[in-house]
């Protein structure tokens, strides 16, 4: 039985991932964790055996208390907090053809017409209706009054930093640091892998994987980006926009798990075209056609790593890692030296002893 399950935004251990701790930790609401994780649980099985058995417990049982209204004594279910009204008084206030009281402050059932602060789940369960279908029903109809949506607001604001704006750019994990300091914490990622300066005004820059422009990027794609490289995958691109985002080709493309035996490739040949055509397709931008970058012959065109992907699998599939080469000269004047094919038979990925530990 799992006690505990991993939060994997911020790889924390709970026995419940909350809306709160995803909001103010995380930057996520529920719904958004879900999509980004579709396979995740937020709870716990000993948490759900627990809720099971305290169901199975109170399910049945009612006590006796008093109606708000006239005083008389009545049964209701035990998990009922709401203000007990006997069924003699909801008789008596009953308010059809109506939606909302803005005098009493009262949103009204569409089946009883009884005038409620709120329509819960246990008030449709009367009317043998789930809340869902409820609101298919009467699409028009409310569910709640203005003060409990005001505390809901007031509340959410209170529990959520992200959603103050005095404390937005207090709580971006980017501009915890600055380019340099970042530069100085991750060596092998920045400047090599990804290019970051200061802006002069505090915040940091990195460039767009797709346009290159310069942009100020958020905590949580800032840092999923640092996340996936120390781990070993690097599709999570920087993107300035949607736009750039969809319209790029390298996007949702990752590169294999690479700390496996020496002779396995960290991507497939599918994923190694995709990579290969936009090398060839920036170098055409930029030039007007596709030559090798060492005698400019445009014949029996190669893709050559400048970093290997033998010692830097991360960058394997990096557009910004490949150049344009002709067969003899990649083989002859790119492959030597350290780089040769013989050295690189025997090296082993710099990051495996990093990531292990």
């Amino acid at each position: 039985m799992n006690d505990k399950i991993e939060c994997l935004e911020c790889h924390k251990l709970f026995g419940v991932i909350t809306s709160q701790h995803l909001q103010s930790c995380c930057g996520l609401t529920i719904k958004k964790y879900k999509e980004k994780y579709p396979h995740a649980e937020t709870i716990s099985e000993k948490v759900k055996l627990v809720r099971q058995k305290n169901c199975k417990n109170m399910s049945g049982q009612t006590k006796t208390v008093k109606c708000s209204k006239c005083g008389d004594d009545m049964e209701t279910a035990i998990v009922n907090h709401w203000d007990f009204i006997c069924e003699k008084c909801r008789e008596k206030e009953t308010y059809p053809g109506k939606i909302y009281l803005p005098d009493k402050d009262l949103v009204v059932c569409q089946i009883c017409f009884q005038g409620l602060e709120q329509i819960t789940w246990m008030h449709t369960k009367l009317h043998n209706l789930t809340l869902q279908e409820y609101g298919k029903m009467f699409p028009k109809a409310w569910l709640t009054n203005k003060k409990i949506r005001e505390d809901r607001r007031e509340r959410g604001l209170n529990h959520n930093p992200a959603k103050r704006k005095e404390v937005r750019k207090k709580m971006s994990r980017v501009q915890t640091f600055t380019a340099e300091q970042w530069t100085e914490r991750y060596p092998w990622i920045f400047p090599d892998i990804e290019k970051i300066r200061d802006n002069g005004f505090g915040n940091i820059e990195v460039k767009c994987k797709k346009c290159e422009k310069w942009f100020q990027p958020d905590g949580s794609q800032f840092g999923e980006r640092v996340r996936s490289l120390k781990h070993g995958n690097d599709g999570s691109y920087l993107y300035c926009s949607d736009k750039c985002k969809g319209a790029c080709s390298l996007y949702r493309l990752q590169p294999l798990e690479y700390i496996k035996e020496v002779s396995e490739k960290p991507f497939t040949d599918s994923e190694y075209q995709v990579f290969r055509n936009e090398v060839l397709k920036r170098q055409e931008y930029q030039y007007g056609y596709n030559f090798c970058e060492i005698c400019e012959s445009t014949k029996k065109l190669h893709i050559h790593h400048e970093k290997p992907q033998k010692t830097h699998p991360i960058m394997s599939l990096d557009p910004d890692n490949g150049i344009v080469l002709c067969e003899e000269c990649h083989f002859k004047k790119a492959h030597i030296d350290s780089c040769s094919l013989a050295n690189l038979a025997n090296k082993i990925c710099s990051q495996k002893n990093l990531t292990k530990k």
